[in-house]
């Protein structure tokens, strides 16, 4: 999402996003790259709506999106991703840095779907508050 604005998707078709600006799951793809030791980093969820024409019908998006994602190294889908990797040690120790997982949360807490990532953002928040 902190790329959303170079995402050629995100500038086609944001006029169909919901009132509430956050992207539906199914219109998601989650991208990240992974450091020396393998840790997740640079997490970002990204806006490619399913009902896009493919490739073969709109090519010129289609490059310009692929130009787009090389910045990362690593794709899957949200459904890959859920609250325990955001709640249990084992999950945590995936990602690069305390930095990393509160991106990670945000990125996520910008799908309409992840409530979940919401409300453990509100927790992080709250604890840090004096």
């Amino acid at each position: 999402m902190r790329m959303q604005e170079e995402n050629p998707f995100y500038q086609r078709y944001r006029c169909k996003l919901p009132a509430n600006g956050r992207y539906p799951a199914q219109d998601t793809t989650i991208f990240f790259n992974r450091d020396n030791d393998k840790k997740i980093r640079d997490l970002e969820v990204v806006f490619k709506p399913s009902y896009a024409a493919g490739p073969a019908h709109d090519p010129e998006i289609w490059n310009r999106y692929a130009t787009y994602n090389q910045k990362w190294e690593s794709e899957l889908s949200i459904g890959d991703f859920d609250q325990s990797d955001f709640i249990s040690s084992d999950g945590l120790q995936e990602f690069a840095s305390q930095i990393e997982i509160e991106r990670a949360l945000e990125e996520f807490s910008h799908v309409d779907e992840c409530g979940w990532a919401r409300k453990i953002i509100k927790k992080f928040r709250g604890e840090r508050q004096p």
